[in-house]
């Protein structure tokens, strides 16, 4: 699989992310997210990912909710308009999969607060990465 996009613990979360919020910070446990005080705000938007239309994606990622209510989601960037969205649960989530199709040119990855009334999110980002699936 060709990889796109990569964001790891070692990474330097202000390189990889156009918006972010300026309370993440790196730890042991991975990248530290302290949301806002929000039902649905969002905590880091990557930068602009060349992809291309109609071809299949998998975006991978261990992220470990301990705080809240978060989502995790792709974007379609020209169009503004959500591919995929995947609530994140509280507890650890070792390598989860989602697998998309690119609705055009460029997306982006975005952590968002998902809560019922405005309240605080905590997670720990330890892997996210996106890679072309190929098709035969």
């Amino acid at each position: 699989m060709k990889k796109l996009y990569e964001l790891t613990s070692a990474s330097n979360p202000a390189a990889s992310f156009d918006a972010g919020n300026e309370l993440a910070s790196v730890s042991v446990k991975g990248i530290v997210i302290v949301s806002d005080k929000s039902k649905s705000n969002y905590q880091l938007v990557s930068k602009e990912i060349d992809v291309r239309k109609d071809k299949h994606y998998c975006l991978k990622f261990d992220i470990e909710l301990v705080k809240g209510c978060m989502a995790l989601g792709v974007l379609d960037s020209k169009n503004d308009q959500w591919i995929t969205q995947y609530p994140l649960m509280l507890g650890k989530h070792e390598l989860q999969t989602i697998e998309f199709v690119a609705l055009s040119e460029r997306c982006k990855i975005i952590l968002q607060t998902d809560n019922p009334k405005p309240d605080l999110s905590t997670a720990y980002l330890r892997a996210l990465v996106l890679e072309e699936i190929p098709r035969t």
